[in-house]
């Protein structure tokens, strides 16, 4: 599957996809205790999980604010945000 990005999108636009999407990665990786901790979420991490949560957002907003994402159809905007900027958590990482 083809995106065409580079058809979309401006080289600054490219720039602020990237930017939201390493936020988006790390971002799952500390609501999902990937990586260092071996999936063991501590909660002194709580500040650090918000302040990337907050981050991807704002970078997020900045990229759906852009003319080339706004001139995209919704079609084509949902494997966008399905490949880059998915972020969840992980069944077993849900508080009951």
């Amino acid at each position: 599957m083809q995106l065409g990005l580079g058809d979309s999108f401006s080289r600054n636009e490219l720039t602020l996809l990237y930017e939201a999407t390493f936020r988006a990665t790390l971002c799952n990786l500390a609501i999902n205790g990937l990586g260092a901790l071996r999936g063991n979420i501590r909660p002194d991490g709580e500040a650090n999980r918000s302040m990337l949560e907050r981050d991807f957002m704002v970078a997020r907003d900045v990229f759906y604010a852009s003319p080339g994402w706004q001139d995209l159809e919704e079609a084509e905007q949902e494997p966008i945000n399905r490949i880059f900027l998915g972020v969840s958590v992980a069944e077993d990482k849900l508080a009951w």
